[in-house]
């Protein structure tokens, strides 16, 4: 969990750590800085050390900024699961659980699953949760 300050630059940092997690395919973005000199160990099952050969992580990215929340509980929760189904339909993976819980869980299990995602972990970025 990172909190700072509104206007404290926490969408920049939710960006970096969406380019980072997609490992290989966006580690030229860090070559020169120290995180490319000192690479950190991540651990878990199939993971190697942060580097030009690390295969991407499953990766759920969620701005509620872009999210309906003065039409009520039911819209929020449609717009969430509307999200989350947007997700998956990135990674060509259905989402067929229609509450938020389930939907949550249900991208999860297939991104964990997924055949793509080497690490067998997910991980899950959330912008603008202090919105509106």
């Amino acid at each position: 969990f990172l909190s700072r300050l509104r206007k404290f630059g926490k969408s920049m940092v939710i960006s970096m750590l969406e380019c980072f997690f997609l490992g290989k395919h966006r580690y030229h973005l860090f070559q020169g800085l120290e995180v490319a000199r000192h690479p950190p160990h991540i651990n878990g099952a199939n993971c190697v050390q942060w580097g030009p050969e690390m295969e991407p992580f499953g990766l759920i990215t969620l701005d509620f900024s872009r999210l309906t929340f003065e039409k009520g509980k039911e819209v929020f929760e449609e717009d969430i699961i509307r999200a989350l189904a947007n997700v998956g339909a990135s990674y060509g993976l259905q989402i067929e659980m229609w509450t938020v819980k389930g939907a949550i869980v249900d991208l999860v299990e297939k991104l964990a699953l997924d055949p793509r995602n080497k690490h067998r972990k997910v991980v899950v970025l959330i912008d603008e949760y202090d919105a509106p």
